[in-house]
């Protein structure tokens, strides 16, 4: 029998997203699929800082004990401002990095100094860029994993991961991955300047196209048979849905078999519409792993992963 080939796309999801990852990803667990069942991991934003870290070995249950031992998860918005003159640098240049990762223009290049006189970027990760380094390290696991950045200067996602030889640091590629455009500055390899992979799409699923099965956890679309209660909770999802449905035509064609996992209505809620509370950690982490539980029981996601 032919092995299939099976990829693990983690999506976005700010910090409510970490804690649904990890519970989603238990709720797996007890049904027979594993992150080492995985031959390749897609993670954008959020999602990648959690493939980065089951890449390297962290398992899920691992991961949530090291968080209540930690008593949360570190302090992610360390302001860079220090005065009048530089709030106003900061500003113009991260309203030049927004407009350019919405417009998604062709620039070929930046010109000099332009990020230096005018950096983009309100907040440092501080403590959170400390961890990462000492988790993750500098070198690239040996197992596959992409993790997904957008360049503002071609305006293009870059797959970090894909190219085997890329010369970036492991941690600082999931920096990359999760620069959110305008809050925090943008990561610097070669003559890229990177940002949020949510900015091409919260899932990129499509970049696990070569694969048999794709398990996919997307905590920033909705299931469609329980979507949001609040009109604004779902609007801000229709992006990332609209998004998501055109990766999953393409998978469907190919014949991929899929798992998909997305928040029902009271995760959701939960969630609500500021990604970066970090107040919700561990209802957040208990309502995936129970919702994600009941929804493979239900068998709405087909037969058990065993292949």
């Amino acid at each position: 029998m032919i092995e299939k080939k099976t990829a693990l796309v983690l999506g976005a999801g700010g910090l409510v997203g970490l804690s649904y990852h990890v519970g989603a990803l238990r709720a797996l667990e007890e049904f027979g699929f594993s992150y080492t069942d995985a031959d390749l991991i897609v993670g954008t934003s959020a999602g990648s800082i959690i493939g980065s870290y089951l890449a390297k070995g962290y398992s899920p249950k691992q991961l949530w004990e090291e968080t209540l031992e930690k008593q949360g998860l570190p302090h992610v918005f360390n302001p860079l401002v220090t005065s009048r003159s530089e709030a106003a640098r900061r500003t113009l240049g991260s309203l030049f990095v927004v407009g350019q990762s919405v417009a998604k223009l062709n620039l070929k290049t930046i010109p000099k100094g332009l990020s230096h006189f005018f950096p983009g970027g309100m907040f440092s990760i501080g403590e959170g860029d400390d961890r990462l380094l000492h988790d993750l390290g500098l070198e690239w696991p040996k197992s596959e994993i992409y993790l997904v950045a957008h360049d503002i200067v071609s305006g293009k996602r870059v797959a970090l991961g894909q190219d085997r030889s890329t010369t970036i640091p492991f941690y600082l590629a999931a920096e990359a991955s999760s620069a959110i455009p305008g809050i925090y500055q943008p990561i610097k390899l070669q003559n890229m300047l990177l940002v949020d992979g949510g900015v091409h799409s919260t899932s990129n699923l499509d970049l696990a196209l070569d694969c048999d099965r794709i398990i996919a956890v997307v905590p920033m679309a909705y299931d469609p048979l329980d979507p949001p209660r609040n009109a604004l909770n779902r609007m801000l999802r229709e992006l990332p849905m609209k998004w998501l449905r055109t990766e999953l035509r393409l998978a469907k064609a190919k014949g991929i078999e899929i798992v998909l996992i997305r928040p029902g209505s009271r995760t959701s809620k939960i969630q609500g519409v500021n990604l970066m509370r970090n107040d919700v950690t561990e209802v957040m982490h208990d309502e995936a792993l129970l919702e994600t539980r009941a929804l493979l029981k239900s068998g709405r996601m087909g037969r058990k992963f065993a292949a």
